[in-house]
């Protein structure tokens, strides 16, 4: 074969790779591009610097606390409920599915707990397990009956117990939306 037809040939073969190879990483790069928006709407609810995301890493949920704090974090879990919000990224979607399971069951237990306070207007705290004694006691004694020494104190045991499992409870769930909402943001700069 002359040799113009074998340079010929692999300036063929050179385009259609390249053309290939082209059209595969501007794939990449349309998928990259859909993935850092979405990483984008995240990081405008909820920064890495936010005053909300440093008030969870460090907050003790058995006091008192202003709504407002964990407001976008309600947010930020209905963004991620809707079903156009997803990422492409095997890894980045995986992230994400983590963080929003942790966001669900953060906010069923605030939910489940957590009221508006009588004391501390515009707070939300767990009720005081005292409080309820008293009221199991006021409650008894308007129905004409008494409550022994004895029972208060199983009472009190219990409801401490339960009080202080819930705030670990939510304590705990509070730490990994942090560490779930850091791997998202980490893998998403590793990767975008």
């Amino acid at each position: 074969m002359d040799q113009w037809v074998i340079d010929a040939i692999l300036l063929l073969f050179g385009a259609i790779v390249g053309t290939g190879v082209g059209r595969f990483w501007e794939k990449i790069d349309r998928r990259s591009k859909k993935d850092r928006e979405q990483i984008d709407k995240i990081v405008k609810i909820i920064s890495p610097e936010s005053e909300a995301l440093q008030f969870l890493r460090g907050y003790d949920f058995g006091n008192p606390y202003r709504k407002e704090y964990t407001e976008p974090f309600w947010k930020l879990k209905s963004l991620l409920s809707q079903p156009s919000y997803f990422f492409i990224n095997r890894k980045l979607e995986k992230a994400k599915k983590e963080l929003q399971q942790e966001l669900t069951d953060f906010q069923e237990m605030i939910a489940e707990n957590m009221f508006l306070s009588d004391r501390h207007q515009g707070f939300w705290e767990l009720a005081n397990p005292h409080d309820v004694i008293v009221q199991t006691v006021l409650i008894r004694r308007s129905q004409g009956e008494e409550i022994s020494g004895e029972e208060l104190a199983q009472l009190e045991k219990k409801l401490l117990d339960n009080h202080d499992k819930v705030v670990k409870k939510i304590n705990l769930t509070a730490d990994n939306i942090c560490k779930k909402y850091d791997i998202l943001i980490s893998i998403a700069n590793r990767i975008l």
